[in-house]
C-alpha cells in the first residue's frame, strides 16, 4: 500500500504543507542557538578563524597552483605547502632578530630599573621626609615621642608578646597564600600558552585543509544557486569578493605603514621598546582608535620612567611626553587624511572621500564597529547597486 502526499498546488490548501517544512528545520535551528549558543560558537570559532585565513591566503595559493594558467601548473599541496614553509621561515628570521633584541632591551631597562631609577626614587623621598614630616606631624619633638610611648606602653608589655607570634603567624599564613595565588597565577599563565598554542595549531590544520578544497567549496557553494541565477551569482559574488579583498588588503598595508613610522619615531626619540610598540599600533590599528592607544599609553609610561634616569637630568619630562604625543598626533593624521585614504581608493577603487564619508557615517551609527565595517558594507551595497542598474536596463531594452 502506497500513501502519497500532495504538497504542490493542486493538493488541500487548508494547511501550508510545503511552508511548514521549509519552516520547521530553521524553528529548531533557532532554538538550538538559543540554547546552545555557547558551546556552538566555541566549537566553531576555530573553524571561522580559519575561513577568514584561508580567504585571504586563497589568492596566493591560486597563483602558485596556476589554476588560471594552461602551462606551468602546480598541485596546490605542493602549493601549500611553499606557502607553509614560507610563512614558518620569515617568522623564523623576524623572531630571530627581534627576540635577542628585545631581550636585550628589557635586561637593560630592568638593571637601569634597580641600579639607578628606583634608588633615585628613594633618595628624593628621603630628601622629602624632613619636609613632609612636619605637615603631617605638627611639632613632633621629644616631648610627643614621649607622650606617645606613656600612651601606647601596655602593647609593649611581655604579656603581649603572644599576640605578636599569633599575629607574626597570621603574616606568615598571609605570606604563604600569597605564593599559593603565585603559583595558581603561574600555572594558569601556563596553561592559558598551551590552550592558545593548541587552539592555533587546530586553526592552521583546519585552514590547511579549507585551502587545499576552497575550489570544491566555493563550487559546493555555487551549486545551491539554482542554474538561471549561476553565472549571475557568480559574478555579484565575484566582485563583493575583489573589493572585500582589496579592503584588506588596503587596511593592513595603512596598519603596517602606520606601525613602521611609529615604530621609527620611537626609536628616534629613544622610548624604550620601540619595536613593540610599533608592532602594537600595527596589530590593533584594524581597530579604529585602538591603534593609538594600544601605542601612545605605554610610550608615555616608558618616557616617564626614562626620564627618571639621573643620566636624563638634562631633558625635560613636558617636552619628551609633548614630543611623543606630537608625534602620534601627527602620525594619526597623516593616516585619517592622507594614508588611509590613498590606499583604500586604490585597493577598493574609491574615492577618498568616500572612504573618509563612509568612515564618520559608520562611526556615527555604530561607532568604532560602524568604522569597521563602512568600507565592507560600502562595498556590497556598491555591488548590489550596479547589478541592479545592469537588470534596468537590460529590461528596458527587451522591452
Amino acid at each position: 500500500m502506497k500513501i502519497e502526499i500532495d504538497f504542490g498546488s493542486g493538493g488541500d490548501k487548508s494547511f501550508p504543507y510545503r511552508w511548514f517544512l521549509y519552516f520547521l528545520p530553521l524553528v529548531f535551528l533557532a532554538v538550538a542557538l538559543f540554547l546552545w549558543w555557547g558551546p556552538i560558537l566555541q566549537t566553531l570559532s576555530p573553524f571561522a578563524l580559519a575561513f577568514v585565513f584561508a580567504y585571504l591566503l586563497n589568492p596566493i595559493i591560486d597563483f602558485l597552483s596556476g589554476e588560471n594558467r594552461t602551462r606551468f601548473r602546480m598541485h596546490r599541496g605542493f602549493a601549500l605547502g611553499i606557502l607553509f614553509l614560507s610563512i614558518l621561515i620569515v617568522i623564523t628570521i623576524v623572531l630571530g632578530i627581534l627576540v635577542p633584541k628585545i631581550a636585550q632591551e628589557s635586561v637593560d631597562f630592568a638593571q637601569k630599573m634597580r641600579n639607578e631609577i628606583l634608588p633615585m626614587l628613594q633618595e628624593r623621598l628621603k630628601n622629602k621626609k624632613d619636609e613632609w614630616l612636619p605637615y603631617t606631624i605638627p611639632y613632633a619633638d621629644a616631648a610627643f615621642w614621649a607622650d606617645l610611648y606613656e600612651k601606647n606602653k601596655e602593647m609593649l608589655t611581655f604579656e603581649n608578646f603572644s599576640k605578636v607570634l599569633t599575629y607574626g603567624f597570621r603574616g606568615a599564613g598571609m605570606v604563604a597564600e600569597g605564593a599559593g595565588g603565585v603559583w595558581g597565577w603561574m600555572s594558569r599563565t601556563l596553561g592559558g600558552v598551551f590552550s592558545a598554542g593548541v587552539y592555533f595549531s587546530l586553526v592552521a590544520v583546519i585552514m590547511f585543509y579549507m585551502l587545499l578544497d576552497f575550489s570544491s567549496f566555493k563550487k559546493s557553494c555555487y551549486g545551491l544557486v539554482p542554474e538561471d541565477y549561476r553565472p549571475r551569482f557568480k559574478r555579484f559574488m565575484g566582485e563583493i569578493d575583489r573589493s572585500v579583498g582589496g579592503f584588506i588588503r588596503g587596511q593592513a598595508t595603512v596598519c603596517a605603514i602606520v606601525g613602521t613610522l611609529v615604530g621609527i619615531s620611537m626609536a628616534l626619540l629613544g622610548v624604550p621598546f620601540a619595536i613593540l610598540i610599533g608592532l602594537g599600533t600595527a596589530l590593533f590599528g584594524f581597530i579604529p582608535y585602538l591603534g593609538p592607544v594600544m601605542g601612545l599609553t605605554p610610550a608615555v609610561v616608558l618616557t616617564i620612567l626614562e626620564s627618571m634616569d639621573p643620566s636624563n637630568q638634562g631633558s625635560s619630562l613636558a617636552i619628551d611626553l609633548l614630543l611623543v604625543v606630537g608625534v602620534f598626533v601627527l602620525i594619526q593624521m597623516a593616516e585619517g587624511f592622507l594614508i588611509s585614504p590613498k590606499v583604500m581608493a586604490e585597493s577598493v577603487d574609491v574615492s577618498p572621500l568616500v572612504v573618509m564619508g563612509s568612515l564618520m557615517l559608520g562611526g556615527a551609527i555604530a561607532g568604532v564597529t560602524g568604522m569597521v565595517l563602512a568600507i565592507p558594507v560600502y562595498c556590497v551595497l556598491r555591488v548590489l547597486i550596479r547589478e541592479y542598474r545592469k537588470e534596468l536596463s537590460s529590461a528596458a531594452a527587451t522591452s
